[in-house]
């Protein structure tokens, strides 16, 4: 990573995400993996501050990747900051407002894309179950700006005005991967 650091100082970037993952063998405990990530995390933090580069820590689409989990990696690295992926903290019974409400001053940067609670589809606004009416109001309590970045087939349906048989169509299909859902 040292490499992505020099070329990213080089071209001014400040803020850098990152995934952290959860070690994949079934031996280790929740508590093991938090304290593998922290000891990861610290590093890249320290190794990235040479740089004069933030790193944002995006969890992903598991479930230790909840509330709990989260602040204690946040506790244990105050220089880091959080990368909330809107759709990821929609999954495994999670509450999106949940993690806005205890992560509001750590947030650097915001995933918005809608799921079914489920799968991490990465799915347009409104075409999943996220209650966003709701998550919107609490969003403009601590944002200024916000935006959904998606090239799908949905969006550029509502986008350009389909008609409503070809947009109800398009809702029918189920997509599962990202070489149909685009860029986030």
């Amino acid at each position: 990573l040292k490499t992505y650091f020099e070329v990213f100082s080089k071209l001014g970037v400040k803020y850098v995400t990152i995934h952290a993952n959860w070690p994949p063998w079934s031996s280790f405990s929740v508590e093991e993996g938090i304290q593998f990530q922290i000891e990861t995390l610290k590093k890249l933090v320290n190794e990235a501050k040479k740089f004069n580069i933030n790193l944002i820590y995006e969890p992903v689409d598991t479930d230790k990747d909840n509330v709990k989990n989260v602040s204690e990696v946040l506790r244990n690295i105050p220089e880091l900051y959080l990368h909330l992926d809107i759709g990821h903290a929609n999954l495994f019974g999670r509450n999106p407002e949940e993690f806005l409400a205890n992560f509001h001053q750590k947030i650097k940067h915001i995933h918005l894309h809608d799921n079914d609670g489920v799968r991490d589809l990465h799915i347009p606004i409104g075409t999943g179950q996220i209650e966003w009416e709701k998550l919107i109001k609490i969003l403009k309590k601590y944002y200024d700006v916000m935006y959904s970045e998606s090239y799908d087939r949905w969006t550029l349906a509502m986008a350009f005005n389909a008609s409503q048989e070809l947009i109800e169509k398009i809702k029918k299909d189920r997509f599962y991967g990202s070489d149909d859902m685009g860029v986030d």
